[in-house]
């Protein structure tokens, strides 16, 4: 006998895997065409419907699935800039007054900190730019950050915010004056070594 036969338990269970994930593309279809019939909307939606449009069982379908599940919000303030951006280009084209609201966006994400208290806020940045200087501005509205991991190898000289050390970030109220630590590493080596003794480390605390 050539290769082996699978017993009735395992081929109802693929059927039903094949099943929902028909069901979950035509779901994901659907909730694609009816984000792109909108003519205003915010960036998380974005996410959110490009995410499901993934088709399921997907990497990126799967994750906004575990974004959606545990309430966590993403943000993109540089949304054009890139692919996506000549994506939104070559469809207004097709569609005129497609609107990406960005106030939406930056009252939720300057809301996270606003309306954070009694909670305390902590920021970890892996690189700079455009996302660390509004993560670091929405903590400025809420008398700065309790606590801040920035993990980067911009220079400081040039004067750009990459470089910036968490001192600038302090003297301008994005943090609060106790942060003390910087390590400049870069965050493909540091990142990984933080996770696997914080949270992965809890993580298989409350498993056991």
């Amino acid at each position: 006998m050539l290769g082996s036969v699978k017993n009735l338990e395992d081929l109802q269970h693929e059927q039903m895997d094949n099943d929902l994930a028909d069901l979950e593309d035509e779901m994901a279809h659907g909730a694609l065409v009816t984000w792109l019939n909108i003519k205003s909307y915010s960036i998380y939606s974005v996410w959110l419907c490009f995410g499901l449009s993934c088709g399921y069982k997907s990497v990126i379908f799967d994750s906004v699935i575990i974004l959606i599940e545990n309430n966590i919000a993403v943000f993109c303030p540089g949304l054009t800039d890139g692919s996506l951006g000549d994506m939104f280009y070559f469809h207004s084209f097709r569609s005129l007054g497609l609107i990406v609201d960005v106030v939406q966006d930056i009252r939720a994400m300057n809301g996270e900190a606003v309306h954070a208290n009694p909670r305390k806020t902590g920021m970890i940045i892996l690189g700079g730019g455009l996302s660390k200087h509004h993560i670091c501005n929405a903590n400025m509205m809420c008398n700065g950050a309790d606590y801040a991991v920035f993990i980067n190898t911009a220079p400081k000289f040039d004067g750009s915010d990459s470089g910036a050390h968490p001192d600038e970030a302090v003297s301008w109220g994005k943090i609060r004056g106790s942060a003390k630590t910087e390590v400049h590493c870069n965050a493909t080596i540091a990142f990984p070594l933080l996770v696997a003794e914080t949270f992965a480390k809890k993580a298989v605390e409350t498993m056991t």
